[in-house]
């Protein structure tokens, strides 16, 4: 049976989304549920239809697109997905976790203030005031109210009906642990963006700053000292009016390296003669300082999603080694005693999809598996990227279902399940399969055909704005 089905990076709101309804030049239709999302709960409804239990949804990230898009609009079209999953009466999951990434980042803020403020009334006279918590326990039990999600659930309840108890949202931050008692075996989900060194970029500059004082230790450390900069540029400064339009604008660049280097010669050349360094009293050399500075700045920021040319860098297998082995392993011995034998490490984020495994620093192994993303990027294509919807079992048997393969036409990858580190598929892997290929295989068919013509569409919204630049060289 079907436990839970996790899903990240949707990115409900933002125009490139295959879940959003293709909103062409004007925006017109964007906060619609597309084709893609429609077919998809289709397929899931089919393959679960049989079960005495609704699987619980995992949303691991990036579910709402604020940092690039209004809030207006991923609320909108959160609405829009949940009609199709959550209606009442005919609700496809029993409750849904949410694990905000670094584009929903504020969903976090909103939830943690607001248990704070119900901490507080919780408060006798005299008490000692409670601290305001950075993290959640990881565990859904210990998840908190998603408010703002579960105002807009609420309109869904027909007018007048009576109240009835509806399917809600909670907030498990920034790591969720699914752990069967009695068993060696656990999965470990956090939507990845601690894993970039961009988004602990202030605990990297307070250890150059201090060099004395202790790094951050904890996932509620890290977030604690890195959660004002993920607020400020993914939440916020995307939000900001025609700035936040512009800011939008330059993070698409970052993504084409040819522009990237063309737009830091062009601001080099601007800024050279304007600014002072005493150092270097010529132009020509300030212009070529200011043109590396910029951007080496442009890769950091562009982060894993802009690299094409593999689908896990060597950067990002070290950020997931310091963040899985350090933080992560502390607080699984922390709340279990000990680090499970059979351990999955699950995460989205860079939007490209894979399955393997990694030695651990105590000799064993855990699987790292990657559920990918849900949108189009740029003009080029390139098979590394893509979106799995990653099935767990009763027993916790981790299978990814890749369903989207962005590579022309599709790729030969979609519709395809992988066993552990991409070997040999479990008892739930056979199981799963056996069900998609037998009377439901035209709806998933149907759903890949409507990821492809999605995805065309916009590739070609994309040709328009910035042309065909060559893809990044491996």
């Amino acid at each position: 049976m079907i436990r839970y089905i996790c899903l990240s990076d949707l990115h409900l709101g933002d125009r490139d989304s295959l879940l959003n309804r293709f909103a062409g030049r004007d925006g017109d239709g964007l906060p619609l549920a597309s084709p893609v999302l429609e077919q998809l709960v289709q397929c899931l409804r089919d393959l679960v239809s049989q079960q005495e239990r609704p699987p619980t949804l995992i949303i691991n990230g990036d579910l709402l697109e604020f940092a690039f898009g209004s809030v207006g609009n991923a609320l909108t079209s959160f609405a829009s997905a949940a009609a199709l999953m959550l209606e009442p009466g005919s609700e496809l999951f029993d409750e849904v976790l949410y694990l905000p990434g670094n584009h929903d980042h504020h969903a976090w803020e909103l939830a943690r203030e607001t248990q704070y403020r119900a901490d507080l009334r919780a408060c006798g006279p005299g008490q000692d005031l409670p601290s305001l918590a950075h993290a959640t326990r990881p565990f859904a039990d210990a998840g908190v109210e998603a408010g703002l999600l579960n105002e807009v659930l609420a309109k869904l309840q027909p007018e007048g009906a009576e109240p009835r108890s509806a399917v809600g949202v909670r907030i498990v931050y920034p790591n969720l642990v699914l752990h069967q008692a009695g068993t060696d075996r656990a999965v470990l989900i956090h939507h990845g963006h601690f894993v970039e060194s961009v988004y602990r970029l202030m605990s990297s500059g307070r250890r150059w700053l201090f060099p004395q004082r202790a790094p951050a230790q904890t996932v509620d450390e890290i977030e604690a000292e890195n959660f004002a900069w993920i607020e400020f540029v993914w939440s916020l400064l995307g939000r900001s009016g025609e700035a936040g339009a512009d800011v939008e604008t330059l993070f698409e660049m970052l993504r084409y390296p040819q522009r990237v280097a063309s737009y830091s010669a062009d601001l080099a050349a601007r800024m050279a003669p304007a600014i002072r360094m005493p150092f270097l009293p010529f132009i020509a050399a300030r212009r070529m300082v200011l043109r590396i500075v910029f951007r080496r700045l442009a890769k950091g920021l562009s982060g894993e999603r802009s690299r094409m040319a593999e689908v896990c860098s060597s950067e990002a297998m070290r950020g997931i080694e310091e963040y899985l082995f350090g933080p992560s392993f502390r607080q699984l011995h922390e709340e279990l005693g000990e680090v499970p034998g059979d351990l999955t490490f699950l995460f989205g984020h860079t939007h490209k999809p894979f399955d393997k495994m990694m030695s651990s620093p105590d000799g064993g192994q855990v699987r790292v598996v990657n559920s990918g993303g849900w949108t189009i990027d740029t003009a080029v294509a390139s098979e590394m990227f893509g979106a799995s919807i990653v099935f767990i079992g009763d027993d916790l048997e981790v299978v990814p279902l890749r369903v989207f393969n962005d590579a022309p036409g599709g790729g030969p990858q979609a519709l395809t399940l992988t066993g552990s580190g991409g070997g040999e598929p479990g008892r739930f892997a056979k199981w799963l399969d056996e069900r998609i290929r037998a009377d439901g295989a035209s709806s998933w068919q149907t759903l890949i055909a409507s990821v492809e013509k999605a995805t065309r569409q916009r590739r070609e919204h994309h040709r328009s704005r910035y042309g065909s630049p060559r893809p990044e060289a491996p």
